[in-house]
């Protein structure tokens, strides 16, 4: 009763008006992703990511399309013997996410090694001067992406869209592959999108997923000034990373009657974290994604992870710079994974 007293005190005295008849933009719902760390979550951690009375009720799940089998612990495949067939490192999340009402949708951080120029899961950040995937395979990868398809819809996942290339602009040491504007509309136009066109055409094709803000235009524009291009694509994608506040009106996806969609975003900080459960850092959070459906009218916003052991984290990160990566996770040695405020944050 008194802080209700005092907020009225400090009220401020305007009117709102508001606008039933302004539609804005079509929100398809907001998520995170499973990706390398969430592969194993309990009934009760699944209740508190993806059931909407027990939990934050996230709408949207981002998984990852699973190296084959027979990569080795190099990063390679046999080269006499290469069997590359998707596999899915979290499909038992998609299921338990899938039973609470989300939607799933899929994501390829690389193409099978034997298929690029390195043989190599990793990206260039490695030593490898080039890290691409060889236009004689852009058939066999089409046909690769929608075989992870059939086998998501058969065991009861079945997947709304699909991004070919993650962060297609970015160097990375993981799992990562470079494409160009002109590379990836190629492939969609003459590869994926009639694979997918033929064998799930349910299944909305994304791209270009991009690290980083100021690349998007030189990967959107060539893939909408193509016209088959564009009428395989129904998704623009980015991580809006290095962001300012002057770029926040690009509009071309809706000008090519394209859906946007926010992707991945982290509070991560590449020069050293430690893990912030804090409101401060919820609130960061919900400032941006504001101005990200607000200004940019983004479709569909997405965090980076769902959920991380502090022995996962430990290992994943031996440099410790990247230690505050998802909606649920430890803040140190011996202590159980918890929902950061950032999450409840998200749910609200």
């Amino acid at each position: 009763f008194v802080l209700t007293t005092l907020w009225d005190r400090t009220a401020i005295a305007a009117d709102v008006s508001i606008n039933w008849c302004d539609v804005k933009q079509t929100m398809h719902g907001f998520g995170a992703s499973s990706a390398f760390f969430g592969d194993t979550i309990s009934a009760s951690v699944a209740d508190q990511l993806f059931d909407a009375k027990k939990g934050i009720g996230l709408s949207l799940l981002r998984v990852q399309i699973g190296l084959p089998a027979d990569v080795q612990g190099d990063g390679s495949e046999p080269t006499a013997s290469a069997r590359p067939v998707a596999t899915s490192p979290e499909f038992n999340t998609a299921k338990q996410a899938i039973a609470r009402g989300c939607q799933v949708w899929a994501t390829a951080w690389t193409p099978p090694p034997i298929w690029k120029t390195t043989n190599n899961k990793n990206g260039s950040g490695s030593g490898f001067s080039s890290n691409k995937l060889k236009p004689e395979n852009y058939q066999n990868y089409a046909n690769y992406l929608a075989d992870f398809v059939d086998l998501m819809t058969k065991g009861g996942v079945p997947l709304i869209a699909l991004s070919p290339a993650n962060e297609p602009d970015y160097v990375a040491t993981w799992d990562n592959a470079q494409w160009s504007g002109s590379e990836l509309k190629t492939f969609v136009a003459q590869n994926l999108g009639p694979t997918f066109a033929s064998r799930c055409p349910a299944v909305k094709i994304v791209v270009p997923d991009t690290a980083n803000w100021s690349n998007l235009d030189s990967y959107v524009t060539p893939l909408m000034t193509d016209d088959t291009t564009k009428g395989y694509v129904s998704i623009i994608a980015t991580h809006p990373y290095g962001i300012s506040a002057s770029d926040l009106t690009y509009s071309k996806p809706q000008q090519n009657g394209k859906e946007f969609w926010q992707t991945e975003w982290s509070q991560e900080n590449m020069s050293g974290d430690t893990p912030d459960p804090s409101m401060k850092r919820a609130l960061d959070m919900v400032q941006n994604m504001h101005k990200h459906l607000t200004v940019t009218q983004m479709n569909a916003w997405s965090w980076w992870a769902i959920y991380i052991t502090y022995d996962a984290l430990a290992s994943a990160d031996t440099d410790h710079v990247r230690q505050n990566p998802a909606l649920i996770q430890s803040t140190g040695s011996g202590i159980d994974p918890y929902m950061f405020k950032r999450g409840y944050a998200l749910g609200n």
